[in-house]
C-alpha cells in the first residue's frame, strides 16, 4: 500500500476516541477496532502537515485499515441523473412580490429592498395550473408558495387549493409553503391542516441585537412569531423551524437551545451570498467567526452528550438527515435536484434554476407556456457538473457529503457554477461537516433520543 492512500482520510479525534471518514466511500471508521498504535499518530501527523514514520508496522497498520474500508458495503449514489427522471414535480410559486419584513439578508430582495419579480393573479393561477395539468398528468406534484411573504396573498393560496379540488381532481397535487409567520391566524392555521400544507417557518431565534427580522417600522417579530407557533401546534400542522444565522452573529449555541425549548424542528443555516449585495458583510465568514463557530459546535456537542443521557429528544432536523447520510454511506452527486425537478416558476411563466436568482433574468432556463418545453435544463450553462468533474473539490473530504455546494451561492460571489466556494466558504461548509460527524461517532456510543 502507498502511504499516500491516507490522503483519502480526515483524522478526528472526540472524547478520546480516534476515527477516519474516508472520502472515496463516505465511510466512518472508529480506529480502535483496529490495532493501529502508529498509524494513529501517523494520521494526526499526517492531518496537520507534519512528517510521520513509513515503518513496517505503519504500513502493516495502514493495510489493515484500508482492508477494513474495502470490505464494508458499497457506498448508495443518492442523485445521480441516471436514477433520476427530470420533471416538474416541486414548483416553487413567489406568488407575492411584497414583504411585511425587512431583513436586510433576503436574497428575493433587490439591493434597494424592493422585488422585481411580478406577483400572480387568478389568472396567472388558471394558466399555471392547465398548464401543469398537461404536463404532469397525475404524477405527484408540489407546489411551494414563496415571496416575499405568500401570506400577503392568502386569498390567492386559497383560490389555488380549491381550484385543484374543483377542476382537476385527478392531479396529486401536494402544497407547502415559506413564510415568516407573522400573518398566521386562526383562519390561516386551520386551513393549512384541513389542506395538509407544510409550512417551513423562517424565524432566527430569539430577540437579541443580531437578530434582523424586523417589520418594516424597525419593530422586532418574535413575539409575533411566537404566538404563530402556538396557533399551529394547537391547530396540528406540521411545520418546521428555518433560521438563518449572519455572519455577526455569535449566538449560535443560544439559539440551537432557544429551539430545543420550543420542541419545534427545526434547521439553522448560515447567511449566503446572494445578488442582494446591500449587506454582503452579513454572510461574510471571517477566520474570527469561524473559531467562534467552532467552540460553539463544541459546546453544542457537550449539550448533546448530556441531553441523551438523560434521555431527552433533539429537535435540530440536520442532526438525524446528516447522521443518516452518513450511516447510510451516501455519496451527493449533485448538491439538490434544481434544473433537474426542482424549479421556480416566476408569473409570466418563466423558469428559473433556483429563488435565489429569480431577480435577474440572466438566469431565465426558458418559458413554462413554451410548446418546445424541456423537461430538464440539466446541460443548461448554469446547471452544475457532478462534483467528480469539480476540479478543485477533488481531494475534498466533503465532496460526497457537500456535492461541490450550492450553484447560486457561487454566482452571486461571481464565481463558476462548476468550481468550488470561496475558501471560507468552503471551511465553514467542512467545519459543520465535521461538527455532524463526530456527533455520529459519539452516537454509536452514548445514542441520540429522536422526537
Amino acid at each position: 500500500m502507498k502511504m499516500n492512500d491516507l490522503s483519502r482520510l480526515k483524522f478526528f479525534e472526540i472524547s478520546n476516541q480516534p476515527f477516519v471518514f474516508d472520502r472515496e466511500t463516505s465511510q466512518v471508521i472508529l480506529l480502535n477496532e483496529v490495532e493501529t498504535p502508529q498509524l494513529v499518530q501517523n494520521l494526526r501527523a499526517f492531518d496537520k502537515g507534519n512528517s510521520f514514520s513509513y515503518g513496517e508496522e505503519a504500513l502493516i497498520d495502514a493495510d489493515e485499515l484500508f482492508d477494513v474500508i474495502n470490505s464494508g458495503p458499497a457506498s448508495t449514489l443518492v442523485n445521480d441523473l441516471k436514477h433520476v427522471k427530470p420533471s416538474y414535480s416541486s414548483l416553487v410559486l413567489p406568488i407575492a412580490s411584497q414583504c411585511n419584513l425587512k431583513c436586510p439578508y433576503c436574497f428575493a430582495q433587490t439591493n434597494h429592498g424592493g422585488f422585481s419579480f411580478p406577483s400572480y393573479n387568478e389568472d396567472a393561477i388558471d394558466r399555471l395550473l392547465d398548464r401543469l395539468h398537461e404536463l404532469n398528468g397525475d404524477t405527484p406534484t408540489t407546489l411551494i408558495f414563496f415571496g416575499g411573504e405568500p401570506l400577503i396573498k392568502f386569498n390567492l393560496i386559497e383560490y389555488t387549493v380549491n381550484c385543484v379540488k374543483e377542476k382537476y381532481p385527478d392531479m396529486k397535487i401536494g402544497y407547502s409553503i415559506t413564510t415568516n409567520g407573522t400573518l398566521i391566524n386562526r383562519k390561516v392555521a386551520d386551513f393549512f391542516h384541513e389542506n395538509n400544507v407544510a409550512v417551513l417557518l423562517s424565524m432566527d431565534g430569539y430577540d437579541n441585537e443580531f437578530n434582523y427580522r424586523k417589520f418594516r417600522n424597525g419593530k422586532s417579530s418574535v413575539d409575533r412569531v411566537l404566538k404563530s407557533i402556538e396557533l399551529l401546534k394547537s391547530s396540528n400542522v406540521y411545520f418546521e423551524i428555518r433560521a438563518t444565522l449572519t455572519s455577526d452573529n455569535p449566538y449560535l449555541y443560544e439559539t440551537h437551545m432557544f429551539f430545543e425549548k420550543l420542541e419545534v424542528p427545526y434547521q439553522i443555516a448560515f447567511a449566503y451570498p446572494s445578488e442582494n449585495t446591500s449587506h454582503s458583510s452579513l454572510s461574510t465568514f471571517s477566520e474570527d467567526s469561524l473559531v467562534g463557530l467552532r467552540k460553539a459546535y463544541n459546546r453544542l456537542i457537550e449539550h448533546y452528550v448530556e441531553r441523551s443521557k438523560k434521555g431527552l429528544p433533539f429537535y435540530d432536523k440536520l442532526l438525524p438527515k446528516i447522521i443518516g447520510a452518513i450511516e447510510s454511506r451516501q455519496k451527493l452527486i449533485f448538491s439538490c435536484s434544481a434544473g433537474i425537478n426542482y424549479f421556480t416558476i416566476l408569473a409570466n411563466g418563466d423558469i428559473h434554476y433556483c429563488a435565489h436568482l429569480m431577480n435577474n433574468p440572466e438566469f431565465v432556463l426558458g418559458n413554462l407556456y413554451d410548446r418546445k418545453l424541456k423537461n430538464s435544463f440539466i446541460s443548461h450553462p448554469i446547471t452544475p457538473k457532478a462534483v467528480d468533474q469539480i476540479a478543485e473539490c477533488e481531494n475534498c473530504w466533503i465532496k460526497n457529503l457537500c456535492a461541490g455546494g450550492c450553484t447560486s451561492q457561487k454566482i452571486s460571489e461571481k464565481l463558476s457554477p462548476f468550481g468550488s466556494y470561496s475558501r471560507r466558504k468552503c471551511a465553514l461548509e467542512r467545519l459543520q461537516y465535521e461538527y455532524y460527524l463526530k456527533l455520529y461517532v459519539l452516537s454509536q456510543s452514548i445514542g441520540l433520543t429522536q422526537p
